[in-house]
């Protein structure tokens, strides 16, 4: 996966900062334990399973083209972009607004275009106010957008002041 030059972004919009952070969720997936808490529960536990049926372990006469490729660890470049984009979510000011941004990162990241709102109300928790919760999501990304805007432009105007 190429991931994207953030170094240069001279001015983030609201689609490049989704960009970034669906990269981030996707990064986070590949990482061990899927992002989750690493011990005992992402075990390989249903490929120790023995199918007697279909011979042991390695003699299951299958074809071997059907087996899905795992993918490759990340590298250092990826775990340092993943964790610096990661970093971007504490430019959000509340948790649960950060919350629901991640919520619908993970729907991004599994190839949805237009985020299924009513499923997102259900996980959240919230009875109504699809509208709402659009709005709060745009005004997160909106934060983060800002955020590394001001940021960018505090960082250029101190190193032409030292000139």
């Amino acid at each position: 996966m190429a991931l994207m030059d953030i170094d240069a972004v001279e001015w983030w919009t609201f689609d490049l900062v989704r960009e970034a952070l669906v990269e981030a969720t996707v990064l986070w997936r590949r990482s061990p334990g899927e992002g989750r808490w690493p011990f005992a529960s992402d075990g390989p536990w249903h490929l120790m399973t023995r199918e007697t049926s279909k011979g042991d372990y390695d003699a299951r006469g299958g074809d071997l083209e059907e087996v899905a490729m795992r993918p490759l660890p990340l590298s250092r470049e990826e775990v340092d972009r993943r964790d610096m984009v990661s970093d971007w979510m504490m430019l959000v000011p509340a948790a649960a607004d950060r919350r629901l941004l991640a919520v619908c990162l993970s729907f991004h990241a599994n190839g949805y275009t237009q985020l299924p709102w009513a499923k997102i109300m259900r996980f959240m928790g919230v009875a109504r106010g699809q509208d709402g919760l659009a709005k709060r999501y745009r005004a997160a990304l909106r934060a983060i957008a800002v955020g590394l805007n001001a940021a960018d432009f505090r960082a250029s105007t101190l190193s032409r002041g030292s000139m």
